[in-house]
């Protein structure tokens, strides 16, 4: 039960109940919320929010980024007028998370809401307004519009989160994830950092933390009830001062850049596989022929596409961003050729699940989603790969020589030789003004490259100092992503020009 594990924890404040006076219950609300008409929506500002307190007048309470007036409901909260009124006039996401992060306030509160909150929001660590679209522009190269979808920038997408905790778990709680299952889900624990990942739909939500100690690999993922429920098993007994280090969080519509006119962003295709390349011992590039009107060379920088199939009677979803490297590749289906770049690992159900996929077998695709903030075509850029994470470097390197000179440092890290993919050509990609790098963990005797593992002395060597203000990448595991982000800081990189893939 989700109430009796977050208030065992001590973390969280005990809700109390007070009398509330007759025809007054829970059941006589539901009537006056039933017979309320809905209102006309629209934005609230911090400004206006701070005025509706009272003592006259509307009360109103900021929620997760919705707007609320609680004037009538004042007399039927169960926790009394008194402890209501300590929120009304805020954003009172915090305090309502501290309470009863598990009650759902749209469920009881809907006909009453009043606008999305504009402006800074302290409780929305993940709220991020998204930029309105450009013009349509026209690709001189391919003859093609494209043009970003939808047409008018949509309200920012809001997630709550919250975390509880006793001696031998720590449970991450996001709220506010309408419609969501579990499949929408995955979570990954490396030594070093805890990765979640919410791919739905109407939203996609993205939470990299190198917790506070170390904790088990099999974690127990709920959803249920618009509420995604993560245990996290410690590995030592022990009452934490926080859930850990934020990497990154981040939450954003599904994007619509890459889209051709026409095309849902919400709405899956049908892929079907044509082609399956080695390209070492245990990594693919998989050619797909997509049914959608997506044209896949144009995807945007940082977009990932979800991939969905039925495995052993489960379905499974999985992100992976579209090959689309600075050097040819053959497109036997032009536009609507589809090539995903993958590595096989043995416990991996998607992984597993595509290597043993028959030609002309299918599986769903969900457009384009997430993204970054681009480079700028006069900086140097400086990319940190590990792994199969080189993918979305490919993708940065692409808009930059297809934009300006190229400039910079690409570090890509592996284990062994062998895991080395495309390496004649990223080789080529090596000029006096671009550097390509290659660092591994297990080299061989007559290996003449980097040795090791990724530190601050690396990075110093090989990526362009933080004084050019490059604009700096990383991609990898979950752990590699939090400790490059970390040794990025200590080198005094400007943190908004750092950004992490996840």
């Amino acid at each position: 039960n989700p109430k009796q594990a977050i208030m065992a924890s001590g973390n969280l404040l005990a809700p109390t109940k007070v009398p509330v006076g007759t025809g007054h219950g829970l059941n006589d609300w539901i009537r006056v919320h039933s017979a309320q008409p809905r209102r006309q929506t629209r934005t609230v500002t911090m400004q206006e929010l701070a005025e509706h307190q009272g003592p006259t007048g509307e009360l109103w309470m900021a929620l997760s980024g919705k707007v609320y007036d609680v004037t009538r409901y004042v007399s039927y909260h169960p926790g009394g007028r008194a402890e209501l009124l300590r929120g009304v006039g805020t954003d009172a996401t915090p305090l309502y998370n501290q309470i009863h992060p598990w009650v759902k306030a749209e469920k009881f509160l809907e006909k009453f809401f009043v606008g999305y909150l504009s402006g800074p929001m302290r409780s929305l660590l993940i709220s991020q307004p998204m930029a309105p679209p450009p013009a349509p522009k026209r690709d001189d190269a391919d003859d093609v519009i494209s043009i970003s979808l939808p047409s008018l920038p949509p309200p920012a997408p809001t997630v709550s989160r919250t975390w509880a905790q006793s001696d031998s778990t720590a449970i991450v709680l996001l709220n506010s994830l309408k419609g969501v299952r579990r499949e929408h889900v995955n979570v990954e624990v490396t030594d070093a950092a805890v990765q979640i990942h919410v791919a739905m739909p109407a939203l996609d939500f993205q939470f990299l933390v190198a917790p506070t100690a170390a904790v088990a690999k099999e974690v127990t993922v709920t959803a249920q009830m618009d509420t995604v429920r993560i245990v996290l098993q410690k590995l030592t007994p022990a009452m934490w001062p926080t859930l850990g280090r934020v990497v990154l969080e981040r939450a954003s519509l599904p994007s619509g850049e890459a889209v051709a006119i026409g095309a849902s962003p919400t709405s899956a295709s049908r892929c079907v596989l044509t082609d399956r390349r080695p390209i070492n011992h245990d990594t693919y590039i998989y050619t797909f022929f997509s049914s959608s009107i997506i044209d896949f060379k144009k995807i945007p920088v940082g977009c990932h596409v979800v991939i969905s199939a039925d495995i052993s009677g489960t379905t499974e979803s999985r992100n992976y961003t579209v090959l689309a490297p600075p050097f040819s590749i053959e497109r036997p289906h032009g536009d609507s050729t589809l090539h995903l770049l993958v590595r096989t690992y043995p416990a991996g159900a998607m992984t597993q699940h595509l290597a043993a996929l028959p030609l002309g077998a299918s599986v769903q695709v969900l457009p384009p989603r997430g993204g970054i903030v681009g480079p700028s075509t006069d900086r140097p850029i400086g990319l940190i790969a590990g792994g199969t994470g080189l993918v979305p470097m490919l993708s940065v390197i692409r808009h930059v020589r297809a934009s300006g000179r190229l400039s910079g440092a690409l570090l890509c890290c592996f284990h062994t030789e062998e895991d080395i993919f495309l390496r004649a050509e990223l080789d080529a990609l090596a000029t006096t003004d671009f550097r390509v790098y290659y660092l591994l963990a297990a080299p061989p005797p007559e290996w003449t490259g980097l040795v090791g593992r990724i530190s601050t002395d690396i990075l110093k060597s090989t990526m362009p100092s933080p004084d050019r203000s490059p604009d700096m990448y990383v991609c990898g595991r979950p752990g590699f992503s939090a400790s490059a982000m970390a040794m990025l800081a200590a080198l005094n990189y400007p943190s908004d020009r750092c950004q992490a893939f996840l």
